[in-house]
């Protein structure tokens, strides 16, 4: 599982993309969703991946790393951010 968790860190991590879907990263890495499901809840627990309050288009959760949220996301969406973790 430890590859598994390496690879879905990389394939959140893929410039091309801010946020990504468990259906995107399984399609990407050509492993079974309830594997990068797992995957991402186990690195949920950790805090090194951050769920969007928004969905996509299609109605689906949006993840990323919490160290691509800092270097993709524009300064107000990460003030936003912060605000919510503190509230919460």
């Amino acid at each position: 599982m430890i590859k598994e968790k390496d690879k879905v860190i990389s394939a959140l991590e893929n410039p091309r993309y801010r946020w990504r879907t468990i259906n995107g990263v399984a399609r990407e890495l050509k492993i079974p969703e309830p594997t990068v499901q797992r995957a991402i809840h186990d690195l949920r627990t950790t805090g090194k991946i951050v769920k969007s309050s928004a969905v996509s288009d299609k109605g689906e959760e949006l993840f990323t790393t919490r160290e691509h949220f800092k270097k993709s996301a524009p300064l107000g969406a990460r003030f936003i951010a912060a605000l919510r973790n503190r509230s919460s």
